[in-house]
């Protein structure tokens, strides 16, 4: 990843300060860039708290606007579906939790993240992905926050597609940059919703946000960059 832009707060500010203000593009008071990480909004997280209930506990992903928001865990390589129907206290759920894909190797720090996710009825986990095949939708509810207990990252929607459930579409490793932005210009090109074509030719690291469409043969990918801070 290319270096980000850094912002931070006095301890005495954040007690004043809201945890997250979504209309406005607010982390904890601080307007982030796009490609921007802030450790202000990472430093509201109970880390240790999180790590002690579930050390598969990684990060946290935030969607404004929308319901999505809570821990993300990673899934284990011996078992890469158990947070399908596990929740974050390991606990059955048919709902489970938000869960990085077995094969991002980086984890968090994959050149492809792969964040997964239940499509509920009642709305609730990764309902809201759907979303993302409507353009107005998408451009109302583009930034993803995605926290580490370094930094929120900051992630934009780029374009949403729908895929059979068969289909071989994960891919968490690339030799270069170049074949990362080939992939997704790719991806882009067969998708169903687009907002900004362009960014294929600028990203160095994508999120792909995944959930099931109803009936449970297709599913939803919606494809967010990271792009380096202005400086």
């Amino acid at each position: 990843m290319r270096a980000l832009a850094v912002c931070a707060l006095t301890a005495a500010i954040l007690a004043a300060l809201p945890a997250y203000d979504g209309e406005n593009g607010i982390v904890s008071g601080v307007s982030l860039e796009k490609g921007g990480v802030c450790d202000v909004r990472a430093s509201n997280i109970d880390w240790a708290y999180w790590t002690s209930v579930n050390p598969d506990v990684i990060g946290w992903i935030e969607v404004p606007g929308t319901s999505i928001d809570g821990p993300i865990v990673q899934a284990p390589v011996e078992d890469p579906e158990y947070y399908l129907k596990h929740d974050v206290y390991r606990k059955p759920s048919a709902s489970g939790c938000f869960y990085l894909d077995a094969s991002c190797p980086e984890g968090l720090n994959s050149p492809q993240r792969i964040i997964l996710g239940h499509n509920m009825a009642d709305g609730s986990m990764f309902a809201p992905v759907r979303g993302y095949l409507d353009a107005s939708f998408a451009a109302d509810h583009r930034t993803i926050v995605v926290s580490e207990p370094n930094g929120a990252h900051v992630f934009e929607v780029v374009a949403a597609r729908i895929i059979d459930g068969s289909e071989p579409a994960k891919r968490t490793a690339f030799a270069s940059e170049a074949a990362l932005r080939a992939w997704l210009s790719e991806q882009v090109g067969k998708a169903a919703m687009v907002l900004d074509a362009q960014a294929t030719e600028e990203a160095d690291g994508v999120t792909t946000l995944v959930t099931c469409m109803p009936g449970g043969a297709q599913r939803v990918l919606a494809f967010a960059v990271e792009r380096a801070a202005a400086l």
